[in-house]
Protein backbone atom coordinates (compact mmCIF):
# COMPACT_ATOMS: atom_id res chain seq x y z
CA UNK A 1 0.00 0.00 0.00
CA UNK A 2 1.35 3.37 -0.93
CA UNK A 3 1.60 6.57 1.13
CA UNK A 4 -0.81 8.30 -0.70
CA UNK A 5 -3.20 4.95 -0.18
CA UNK A 6 -2.55 5.52 3.25
CA UNK A 7 -3.48 9.14 3.62
CA UNK A 8 -6.77 8.69 1.23
CA UNK A 9 -8.02 5.92 3.84
CA UNK A 10 -6.72 8.14 6.99
CA UNK A 11 -9.13 10.80 5.19
CA UNK A 12 -11.77 8.25 4.88
CA UNK A 13 -11.42 7.68 9.12
CA UNK A 14 -11.49 10.79 9.73
CA UNK A 15 -14.77 11.42 7.91
CA UNK A 16 -16.48 8.50 9.20
CA UNK A 17 -15.05 9.57 13.02
CA UNK A 18 -17.13 13.22 12.36
CA UNK A 19 -20.28 10.91 11.63
CA UNK A 20 -19.64 8.48 14.55
CA UNK A 21 -19.07 11.77 17.10
CA UNK A 22 -21.87 13.32 15.27
CA UNK A 23 -24.08 10.59 15.90
CA UNK A 24 -22.68 9.25 19.37
CA UNK A 25 -21.70 12.26 21.38
CA UNK A 26 -24.74 12.12 23.38
CA UNK A 27 -25.33 8.50 23.24
CA UNK A 28 -26.02 6.63 27.27
CA UNK A 29 -23.16 4.27 26.33
CA UNK A 30 -19.75 3.47 25.99
CA UNK A 31 -18.49 2.89 22.58
CA UNK A 32 -14.83 2.14 21.03
CA UNK A 33 -13.21 1.10 17.94
CA UNK A 34 -10.38 -1.20 17.80
CA UNK A 35 -8.11 -1.45 14.92
CA UNK A 36 -4.32 -2.03 14.20
CA UNK A 37 -4.29 -3.56 17.61
CA UNK A 38 -4.89 -0.20 19.53
CA UNK A 39 -8.08 1.49 20.63
CA UNK A 40 -8.63 3.85 17.65
CA UNK A 41 -11.99 5.62 19.07
CA UNK A 42 -13.75 6.21 22.45
CA UNK A 43 -16.95 8.35 22.98
CA UNK A 44 -17.25 10.68 25.67
CA UNK A 45 -19.54 8.31 27.84
CA UNK A 46 -16.62 5.86 28.34
CA UNK A 47 -14.85 8.41 30.32
CA UNK A 48 -17.82 8.65 31.71
CA UNK A 49 -18.22 5.28 32.94
CA UNK A 50 -14.86 3.92 33.54
CA UNK A 51 -12.65 7.18 34.59
CA UNK A 52 -10.10 6.78 31.63
CA UNK A 53 -9.22 8.42 28.84
CA UNK A 54 -8.86 7.11 26.02
CA UNK A 55 -4.62 7.01 26.53
CA UNK A 56 -5.32 5.38 30.00
CA UNK A 57 -7.85 2.88 28.82
CA UNK A 58 -5.31 1.36 26.95
CA UNK A 59 -2.71 0.72 29.47
CA UNK A 60 -3.90 1.15 32.58
CA UNK A 61 -7.62 -1.17 32.65
CA UNK A 62 -7.96 -5.36 31.99
CA UNK A 63 -11.09 -4.41 30.03
CA UNK A 64 -9.30 -5.91 27.03
CA UNK A 65 -8.09 -8.85 28.34
CA UNK A 66 -11.25 -9.38 30.20
CA UNK A 67 -13.09 -9.29 26.69
CA UNK A 68 -10.36 -11.74 25.45
CA UNK A 69 -9.56 -8.86 22.76
CA UNK A 70 -6.06 -8.60 23.52
CA UNK A 71 -4.56 -12.08 22.51
CA UNK A 72 -7.58 -11.72 19.27
CA UNK A 73 -6.24 -8.02 18.12
CA UNK A 74 -2.80 -9.58 18.11
CA UNK A 75 -4.30 -12.24 15.52
CA UNK A 76 -4.00 -10.72 12.32
CA UNK A 77 -7.10 -13.55 11.46
CA UNK A 78 -9.52 -12.36 14.30
CA UNK A 79 -11.27 -10.05 12.33
CA UNK A 80 -11.82 -12.32 9.45
CA UNK A 81 -14.18 -14.87 10.93
CA UNK A 82 -15.57 -12.76 14.08
CA UNK A 83 -19.43 -11.22 12.92
CA UNK A 84 -20.57 -10.51 16.85
CA UNK A 85 -20.20 -11.20 20.15
CA UNK A 86 -21.81 -10.71 23.73
CA UNK A 87 -20.71 -10.39 27.55
CA UNK A 88 -21.13 -9.43 30.78
CA UNK A 89 -17.71 -8.09 32.30
CA UNK A 90 -16.69 -6.56 35.70
CA UNK A 91 -14.43 -3.16 35.63
CA UNK A 92 -12.18 -1.47 38.05
CA UNK A 93 -12.89 2.07 37.42
CA UNK A 94 -10.35 4.26 37.56
CA UNK A 95 -12.29 5.66 41.31
CA UNK A 96 -11.61 2.01 42.60
CA UNK A 97 -15.60 1.24 41.84
CA UNK A 98 -16.87 -2.12 40.40
CA UNK A 99 -18.96 -1.74 37.83
CA UNK A 100 -20.72 -4.62 35.34
CA UNK A 101 -20.61 -3.94 31.61
CA UNK A 102 -22.77 -5.14 29.20
CA UNK A 103 -21.04 -5.30 26.13
CA UNK A 104 -21.46 -6.41 22.16
CA UNK A 105 -18.95 -6.77 19.65
CA UNK A 106 -18.98 -6.40 15.96
CA UNK A 107 -16.65 -7.03 13.04
CA UNK A 108 -16.81 -3.49 10.60
CA UNK A 109 -15.32 -2.35 8.16
CA UNK A 110 -13.60 1.17 9.46
CA UNK A 111 -12.42 2.97 6.35
CA UNK A 112 -12.54 -0.11 3.95
CA UNK A 113 -10.18 -2.02 6.76
CA UNK A 114 -11.46 -4.36 9.18
CA UNK A 115 -11.98 -3.57 12.80
CA UNK A 116 -14.15 -4.27 15.74
CA UNK A 117 -16.90 -1.68 16.98
CA UNK A 118 -17.34 -2.63 20.73
CA UNK A 119 -20.75 -0.50 22.51
CA UNK A 120 -21.05 -1.17 26.19
CA UNK A 121 -23.93 0.11 29.05
CA UNK A 122 -23.59 0.30 32.55
CA UNK A 123 -25.64 -2.59 34.21
CA UNK A 124 -24.51 -2.47 37.70
CA UNK A 125 -27.96 -1.49 39.13
CA UNK A 126 -29.52 -4.28 37.33
CA UNK A 127 -27.05 -6.55 38.26
CA UNK A 128 -26.78 -6.11 42.25
CA UNK A 129 -30.86 -5.80 42.02
CA UNK A 130 -30.54 -9.68 40.46
CA UNK A 131 -28.11 -10.04 43.33
CA UNK A 132 -30.38 -8.75 46.43
CA UNK A 133 -32.53 -10.67 45.01
CA UNK A 134 -31.42 -13.92 44.57
CA UNK A 135 -30.24 -13.43 48.15
CA UNK A 136 -33.47 -12.58 49.51
CA UNK A 137 -35.03 -16.01 47.23
CA UNK A 138 -31.90 -18.29 49.19
CA UNK A 139 -32.61 -16.47 52.76
CA UNK A 140 -36.92 -17.33 52.04
CA UNK A 141 -36.17 -20.98 50.63
CA UNK A 142 -33.89 -21.21 54.43
CA UNK A 143 -36.89 -19.19 56.37
CA UNK A 144 -39.67 -21.64 55.07
CA UNK A 145 -37.55 -24.73 55.78
CA UNK A 146 -37.43 -23.40 59.17
CA UNK A 147 -40.96 -22.60 60.01
CA UNK A 148 -41.55 -25.87 58.67
CA UNK A 149 -39.69 -27.47 60.91
CA UNK A 150 -41.35 -25.16 63.66
CA UNK A 151 -44.98 -25.86 62.88
CA UNK A 152 -44.48 -29.44 63.66
CA UNK A 153 -44.21 -28.84 67.61
CA UNK A 154 -47.35 -26.81 68.25
CA UNK A 155 -49.34 -28.44 64.95
CA UNK A 156 -48.52 -32.09 66.93
CA UNK A 157 -49.93 -30.74 69.95
CA UNK A 158 -52.86 -29.25 68.39
CA UNK A 159 -53.64 -32.86 67.11
CA UNK A 160 -52.73 -34.65 70.20
CA UNK A 161 -54.43 -33.19 72.45
CA UNK A 162 -58.03 -32.66 69.99
CA UNK A 163 -57.96 -36.53 68.84
CA UNK A 164 -57.82 -37.10 72.86
CA UNK A 165 -60.19 -34.85 73.34
CA UNK A 166 -62.49 -36.58 70.87
CA UNK A 167 -62.31 -39.92 71.97
CA UNK A 168 -62.58 -39.47 76.04
CA UNK A 169 -63.71 -36.15 76.98
CA UNK A 170 -67.04 -37.74 77.99
CA UNK A 171 -65.37 -39.77 79.99
CA UNK A 172 -62.95 -37.36 82.09
CA UNK A 173 -63.26 -35.40 84.64
CA UNK A 174 -63.68 -31.64 83.69
CA UNK A 175 -60.05 -30.48 85.26
CA UNK A 176 -58.38 -33.33 82.95
CA UNK A 177 -60.72 -31.69 79.95
CA UNK A 178 -59.51 -28.17 80.82
CA UNK A 179 -55.84 -29.73 80.92
CA UNK A 180 -55.89 -30.67 77.19
CA UNK A 181 -58.35 -27.62 76.51
CA UNK A 182 -55.26 -24.90 77.67
CA UNK A 183 -52.37 -27.38 75.54
CA UNK A 184 -54.90 -27.15 72.79
CA UNK A 185 -55.09 -23.13 72.80
CA UNK A 186 -51.34 -23.08 74.17
CA UNK A 187 -50.35 -24.64 70.58
CA UNK A 188 -53.06 -22.45 68.65
CA UNK A 189 -51.65 -19.44 70.55
CA UNK A 190 -48.04 -20.87 69.41
CA UNK A 191 -48.80 -21.02 66.04
CA UNK A 192 -50.22 -17.57 65.47
CA UNK A 193 -47.70 -16.14 67.04
CA UNK A 194 -45.08 -18.41 64.93
CA UNK A 195 -46.69 -17.07 61.44
CA UNK A 196 -47.19 -13.55 62.48
CA UNK A 197 -43.77 -13.13 63.11
CA UNK A 198 -43.04 -14.91 60.10
CA UNK A 199 -44.95 -12.41 57.81
CA UNK A 200 -43.65 -9.55 59.57
CA UNK A 201 -40.48 -10.81 59.18
CA UNK A 202 -41.10 -11.49 55.61
CA UNK A 203 -42.45 -8.45 54.54
CA UNK A 204 -39.32 -6.43 56.22
CA UNK A 205 -36.87 -8.69 54.36
CA UNK A 206 -38.75 -7.83 50.82
CA UNK A 207 -39.02 -4.15 51.95
CA UNK A 208 -42.89 -4.36 51.55
CA UNK A 209 -43.53 -3.82 55.19
CA UNK A 210 -45.88 -0.55 55.00
CA UNK A 211 -43.84 2.29 56.80
CA UNK A 212 -46.12 5.49 58.39
CA UNK A 213 -44.20 7.74 60.25
CA UNK A 214 -46.65 9.80 62.48
CA UNK A 215 -45.77 12.41 65.79
CA UNK A 216 -46.71 10.62 68.44
CA UNK A 217 -47.25 11.65 72.47
CA UNK A 218 -43.93 8.56 73.54
CA UNK A 219 -45.54 8.81 77.31
CA UNK A 220 -49.42 8.12 76.68
CA UNK A 221 -47.81 5.96 74.20
CA UNK A 222 -45.90 4.08 76.52
CA UNK A 223 -48.64 4.03 79.67
CA UNK A 224 -51.29 2.44 77.31
CA UNK A 225 -48.63 0.04 76.05
CA UNK A 226 -47.62 -1.45 79.81
CA UNK A 227 -51.68 -1.25 80.81
CA UNK A 228 -52.10 -3.92 77.84
CA UNK A 229 -49.63 -5.98 78.59
CA UNK A 230 -50.72 -6.14 82.23
CA UNK A 231 -54.87 -6.76 81.32
CA UNK A 232 -53.30 -10.06 79.26
CA UNK A 233 -54.46 -13.78 81.38
CA UNK A 234 -51.27 -14.16 82.87
CA UNK A 235 -48.72 -13.01 85.78
CA UNK A 236 -46.60 -10.04 85.09
CA UNK A 237 -43.47 -8.75 87.05
CA UNK A 238 -43.27 -5.57 88.21
CA UNK A 239 -42.24 -2.92 85.68
CA UNK A 240 -40.42 -0.07 86.95
CA UNK A 241 -41.65 2.81 83.95
CA UNK A 242 -38.86 6.10 83.91
CA UNK A 243 -39.67 8.68 81.35
CA UNK A 244 -36.72 10.69 81.24
CA UNK A 245 -36.77 14.64 78.88
CA UNK A 246 -39.82 15.76 76.60
CA UNK A 247 -41.49 12.85 75.24
CA UNK A 248 -44.40 14.89 73.94
CA UNK A 249 -44.05 14.59 70.87
CA UNK A 250 -41.66 12.47 68.08
CA UNK A 251 -42.13 11.52 64.77
CA UNK A 252 -42.22 7.70 64.01
CA UNK A 253 -44.26 4.82 63.11
CA UNK A 254 -46.53 4.12 66.08
CA UNK A 255 -47.15 0.27 64.57
CA UNK A 256 -43.49 -0.45 64.39
CA UNK A 257 -42.63 0.88 67.72
CA UNK A 258 -45.38 -1.24 69.46
CA UNK A 259 -44.03 -4.37 67.91
CA UNK A 260 -40.46 -4.01 68.87
CA UNK A 261 -41.13 -2.58 72.45
CA UNK A 262 -44.26 -5.24 72.73
CA UNK A 263 -41.42 -8.43 71.84
CA UNK A 264 -38.70 -6.88 73.92
CA UNK A 265 -41.22 -6.25 77.17
CA UNK A 266 -42.60 -9.78 76.75
CA UNK A 267 -39.29 -11.14 76.49
CA UNK A 268 -38.22 -9.34 79.74
CA UNK A 269 -41.30 -11.05 81.56
CA UNK A 270 -40.73 -14.63 79.64
CA UNK A 271 -37.16 -14.68 81.08
CA UNK A 272 -37.11 -13.14 84.74
CA UNK A 273 -38.28 -15.55 87.63
CA UNK A 274 -41.74 -14.20 89.84
CA UNK A 275 -41.19 -11.29 91.96
CA UNK A 276 -37.97 -9.95 89.85
CA UNK A 277 -38.64 -6.18 89.20
CA UNK A 278 -37.94 -5.08 85.29
CA UNK A 279 -36.73 -1.54 84.00
CA UNK A 280 -38.16 -0.01 81.71
CA UNK A 281 -36.74 3.53 80.68
CA UNK A 282 -37.51 6.20 77.95
CA UNK A 283 -35.30 9.11 77.55
CA UNK A 284 -35.49 11.85 75.08
CA UNK A 285 -33.28 14.00 73.42
CA UNK A 286 -33.70 16.62 70.64
CA UNK A 287 -32.36 14.61 67.82
CA UNK A 288 -32.60 10.50 69.68
CA UNK A 289 -35.20 8.56 71.62
CA UNK A 290 -33.71 5.58 73.92
CA UNK A 291 -35.10 2.66 74.94
CA UNK A 292 -33.50 0.58 77.84
CA UNK A 293 -35.49 -2.44 78.75
CA UNK A 294 -34.04 -4.12 81.90
CA UNK A 295 -34.60 -7.28 83.96
CA UNK A 296 -33.33 -9.45 86.25
CA UNK A 297 -33.76 -12.26 84.76
CA UNK A 298 -31.47 -15.87 83.53
CA UNK A 299 -29.08 -13.85 81.40
CA UNK A 300 -27.73 -15.07 78.02
CA UNK A 301 -24.36 -16.73 77.55
CA UNK A 302 -21.72 -14.30 75.79
CA UNK A 303 -21.14 -17.63 73.42
CA UNK A 304 -25.13 -16.84 72.06
CA UNK A 305 -25.09 -12.65 71.84
CA UNK A 306 -23.63 -12.76 68.71
CA UNK A 307 -26.38 -14.88 67.16
CA UNK A 308 -29.31 -13.76 68.68
CA UNK A 309 -30.74 -11.78 66.21
CA UNK A 310 -30.75 -14.56 64.16
CA UNK A 311 -34.06 -16.29 62.94
CA UNK A 312 -35.19 -19.39 65.64
CA UNK A 313 -31.75 -19.07 67.40
CA UNK A 314 -32.69 -19.48 71.29
CA UNK A 315 -30.13 -19.07 74.21
CA UNK A 316 -28.92 -22.28 75.03
CA UNK A 317 -29.96 -21.88 78.50
CA UNK A 318 -33.72 -21.15 77.68
CA UNK A 319 -34.55 -23.88 75.38
CA UNK A 320 -36.87 -25.48 77.87
CA UNK A 321 -38.82 -22.48 77.89
CA UNK A 322 -41.88 -21.51 75.18
CA UNK A 323 -40.69 -19.60 72.37
CA UNK A 324 -39.85 -19.79 68.55
CA UNK A 325 -36.38 -18.13 68.26
CA UNK A 326 -38.27 -15.74 65.33
CA UNK A 327 -38.79 -12.55 68.20
CA UNK A 328 -35.75 -10.95 67.84
CA UNK A 329 -34.95 -11.39 64.34
CA UNK A 330 -38.35 -9.19 63.78
CA UNK A 331 -37.05 -6.83 66.10
CA UNK A 332 -33.45 -6.27 64.59
CA UNK A 333 -35.23 -6.08 61.28
CA UNK A 334 -37.57 -3.53 62.25
CA UNK A 335 -35.15 -1.41 64.23
CA UNK A 336 -33.22 -1.36 60.58
CA UNK A 337 -36.71 -0.27 58.66
CA UNK A 338 -36.66 3.01 61.61
CA UNK A 339 -33.17 3.75 60.75
CA UNK A 340 -32.20 2.57 64.89
CA UNK A 341 -29.61 0.80 66.93
CA UNK A 342 -30.25 -2.06 68.94
CA UNK A 343 -27.39 -3.15 71.58
CA UNK A 344 -27.86 -5.84 74.44
CA UNK A 345 -25.41 -6.51 77.60
CA UNK A 346 -26.50 -9.86 79.46
CA UNK A 347 -24.72 -11.77 82.32
CA UNK A 348 -25.65 -15.21 83.60
CA UNK A 349 -27.83 -14.68 86.79
CA UNK A 350 -28.13 -10.95 87.02
CA UNK A 351 -29.89 -10.05 84.17
CA UNK A 352 -30.08 -9.02 80.33
CA UNK A 353 -30.74 -5.23 79.20
CA UNK A 354 -32.14 -3.92 75.68
CA UNK A 355 -30.96 -0.31 74.59
CA UNK A 356 -32.75 0.94 71.75
CA UNK A 357 -32.13 3.93 69.80
CA UNK A 358 -34.25 5.89 67.83
CA UNK A 359 -33.96 9.01 65.19
CA UNK A 360 -36.71 11.38 66.18
CA UNK A 361 -37.23 11.72 62.35
CA UNK A 362 -37.36 8.46 61.66
CA UNK A 363 -37.23 7.47 57.44
CA UNK A 364 -37.57 4.04 56.02
CA UNK A 365 -34.24 2.85 55.37
CA UNK A 366 -34.00 -0.06 52.41
CA UNK A 367 -31.24 -3.08 53.31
Amino acid sequence: MTMLDDQINQEKREEQLIEFQFLLKNINAMILIFQDNQIYYVNPMTKVLTGYSKEELAVKTDLLRQLELQQKLQNSEFVNYIDSQHQQVKLLTKNGKQCWLDCSIKKIQFAEKPAIFLTAVDVTKYKQAANKSAQILEQNKKLISMVSHELRTPLNIISFSSRLLSRYSDRWKPSKVKKYLDRLQRGIDTLNMLIDDWLILGKAESENLKFDPQPLNLERFCHNLLSDLESGDRHIQQINFVLQGDCSSINVDRRILQLILTNLLENAIKYSPDGREIYFVVSCSFKHTTFSIKDQGYGIPQSDLDQLFEPFYRGKNVEQLPGNGLGLAVVKKLVDVLGGQIAIESEIGVGTEFVLSLPNETKQVCN
